[in-house]
């Protein structure tokens, strides 16, 4: 099976994420920065409020500005992620066709052309917009699920993966039914 699709750099920050939310030090030392970040402000608000006997609406709003500088740093992530992919010149985005069979994975691209065997690969997986054939913890192959001219065709695509896999491999991956 074959399919062409244009991956951007938004493609490869999706595939970070569902990524990094799969490694569980990784997707728990996020969540800690996101809860400490307002919980010390919070603290620290308290401690203003209770030394100095202000109101505590400051406490709110430090409570509030915490969860601000969450989404900045979310967004810092994000932006150098993206700007980290833009100046690379690795083949990591563009038009590209991927192609399945029995073997193993093969891409071919304007700048990169190579392939993986399936005892290789590290795992397969989906989201909603977006079949992952990971080569290692972090990395993967990305295929927008919108290179398809069906929704049919990419789980098609996706189950004929996971069987390759799965007899590559000898264990267990969820198909898409």
């Amino acid at each position: 099976m074959k399919v062409t699709a244009s991956i951007t750099s938004s493609d490869c920050f999706n595939a970070f994420k569902f990524a990094a939310m799969r490694i569980a030090p990784l997707k728990h030392a996020l969540v800690l920065i996101l809860i400490i970040v307002p919980a010390l402000l919070v603290m620290f608000s308290l401690a203003y409020t209770i030394e100095f006997k202000t109101t505590y609406k400051f406490v709110v709003s430090s409570f509030v500005l915490g969860i601000i500088a969450d989404i900045l740093i979310l967004y810092f992530i994000k932006w150098t992620y993206m700007k980290k992919l833009q100046s690379e010149k690795t083949g990591t985005t563009g038009s590209r066709a991927i192609e399945i069979d029995e073997k193993g994975v093969s891409i071919t691209a304007q700048d990169l052309n190579g392939g993986i065997t399936w005892g290789l690969v590290h795992s397969v997986d989906a989201d909603k917009r977006h079949i992952y054939i990971f080569t290692s913890a972090l990395s993967a192959v990305v295929i927008p699920k919108k290179a398809f001219d069906k929704a049919k065709d990419a789980d098609e695509f996706f189950n004929k993966c996971a069987q390759y896999f799965k007899e590559a491999n000898k264990t267990a991956v969820k198909t898409i039914e």
